[in-house]
């Protein structure tokens, strides 16, 4: 398997579980337990850390987490309208988010909350406001 087509199909085995099992979505991964990954996934992941891709994403994720923006994408209860809850988080304190229904599928709430996350964290990469 080539270095890219393993990374897509990292990212898609990653995004799926995180989306299933609404644990702490990219950069904050302490909530991903390994141990609750198939076996294929796990070796895919062992092969992704070796690549070079790996290595550049793992010098952004520290230092984003050196500036303590991350955020979290939860699963909400079927019975609260189901869609996620994104949490901003900076510092280790909750600043914003948002509850991102599910108005067409479970991966486009997903997506959309996921993006919401990524444009704050970009937005913060000097450590500043907008």
């Amino acid at each position: 398997m080539t270095d890219s087509k393993l990374d897509e199909t990292v990212i898609k085995r990653m995004r799926e579980f995180i989306a299933e099992n609404g644990v702490a979505a990219y950069p904050d991964f302490s909530k991903l337990k390994f141990e609750d990954l198939d076996d294929e996934t796990k070796k895919d992941l062992r092969e992704i850390t070796k690549t070079p891709e790996f290595q550049r994403l793992k010098k952004v994720m520290n230092k984003r987490r050196a500036n303590r923006f991350t955020y979290r994408i939860n699963k909400r209860p079927a019975a609260n309208g189901g869609g996620y809850r994104l949490q901003l988080v900076e510092n280790g304190e909750e600043v914003g988010g948002g509850v991102f229904p599910l108005e067409t599928t479970d991966k486009d709430a997903f997506q959309d909350a996921e993006n919401t996350a990524i444009e704050w964290l970009n937005s913060r990469k000097n450590g500043g406001e907008e």
